[in-house]
């Protein structure tokens, strides 16, 4: 662990994303670019790391939820094409042409301010065109496809350069509603080109279609679970692709001690123990995203043994019972998940416990919790909320000379 974190920290390999996004690579048609998704953070992992991190390994162009995370990668120096997935106020149309981004649309009149906004400040906005083919979220059915495009086409300042959709179950084993959100998709698409319509990225493929279903990577697949290292269905782990974890979570032993058998542990006193018991405390909660819901469900493991975690999750800290363990000490390294000694805690694992998906469960590790980035067998980089210790050694001479 990186000297300057604090003792609740996670991990995260950037040679593994390369090797993820290769390893898709290799399923797709030459023509076919990959869209690396790093919404949310990178799905927690840290957009603008994984982002070069992504490029480097054969992506060429990104993909996120909201304009802000967008102007986050641009600040970062990333010039690659970005494609802004969800809603886009019409009056950040402008921002969005200036930051060189490309925005979904799906609504004339959002789309006409978004444009508006644009041309305002004399720019010209790339826009993908968003088609509902059985998600019922964003997008304009198929049979107003060739209206909305052609009305997108008599605007100005706007540039049609992508149409796309979401599929809702390509990671399900009933394959009969993809097939059919990729049907009313291609028939969309030949309406378009019936119309004489040509627009020239088509993608409507997530981790799971990219994998399963060839027919749906047209010209772009959007890589974001597999990209993480997790399998969007079970088989297809035997089915030849291999998928390396990006993020590790790890903490270390705050305090021990042995406490006689009928003690309570943590808020409400729900876990109880049944005979004398060493009890270690955790310092990571709820507040690093660790849900609450987890109590009583979850393990970790210390010294290449896995024991449970006990008592109510804590907002900042939890327990364990380390009876097999009575050697821990304080200091100890804790994997929350991730490998220790040949054994392992996927955040699948966690994420079955707590009743979710793996997605939310990388996705709730909290800003708090510090980052450590490697590559090539070393750390490249850290995210923390602490400044660099040269500021701090600033502020405090600041400090000094004012008192």
């Amino acid at each position: 662990m990186h000297q300057q974190v604090r003792p609740t920290w996670a991990e995260i390999n950037l040679d593994n994303v390369v090797h993820n996004v290769q390893a898709i690579k290799q399923c797709l048609a030459t023509s076919c670019e990959i869209i690396a998704v790093v919404k949310a953070d990178a799905y927690g992992h840290g957009a603008t790391q994984i982002a070069q991190a992504a490029l480097k390994a054969g992506a060429t162009r990104l993909a996120v939820s909201i304009l802000d995370e967008a102007s986050e990668l641009r600040q970062a120096g990333i010039t690659a094409p970005i494609l802004v997935l969800g809603y886009t106020p019409s009056e950040q149309g402008g921002l969005a042409a200036r930051l060189c981004v490309s925005l979904a649309v799906y609504e004339r009149q959002n789309a006409w301010g978004l444009v508006q906004a644009a041309e305002a400040i004399g720019e010209i906005l790339p826009v993908h065109l968003k088609v509902d083919t059985g998600m019922g979220r964003l997008g304009v059915l198929p049979d107003e496809v060739v209206a909305f495009a052609s009305f997108l086409r008599g605007l100005p300042g706007c540039a049609l350069e992508g149409v796309f959709s979401h599929l809702a179950k390509a990671d399900e084993d009933d394959i009969r509603p993809t097939l059919l959100q990729l049907q009313r998709f291609e028939l969309a698409l030949a309406r378009l080109q019936q119309a004489g319509i040509a627009i020239p990225l088509v993608h409507i493929a997530n981790s799971a279609a990219a994998m399963r279903f060839p027919a749906s990577h047209f010209s772009a697949v959007r890589l974001g679970l597999a990209m993480y290292g997790f399998y969007p269905h079970p088989t297809l782990k035997d089915q030849g692709f291999d998928l390396r974890p990006v993020m590790s979570l790890k903490t270390k032993v705050a305090h021990t001690k042995w406490l006689p058998a009928g003690s309570p542990i943590s808020y409400g006193g729900r876990y109880i123990t049944r005979q004398p018991s060493f009890i270690v405390t955790l310092p990571f909660g709820y507040a690093d995203g660790f849900q609450r819901s987890l109590s009583g469900k979850a393990a970790v493991l210390l010294r290449g043994h896995k024991i449970p975690l006990v008592g109510t999750i804590c907002m900042d800290q939890c327990m364990a019972d380390a009876t097999s363990v009575p050697e821990a000490r304080v200091g100890d390294e804790v994997v929350i998940w991730g490998q220790d000694q040949g054994l392992s805690i996927a955040a699948d694992d966690v994420a079955r416990s707590a009743g979710t998906i793996v997605n939310e469960v990388t996705a709730l590790v909290s800003k708090r919790v510090p980052r450590l980035y490697s590559y090539q067998g070393r750390t490249v980089a850290v995210r923390t909320l602490l400044p660099p210790t040269d500021i701090i050694g600033s502020l405090v001479s600041d400090r000094l000379k004012q008192s």
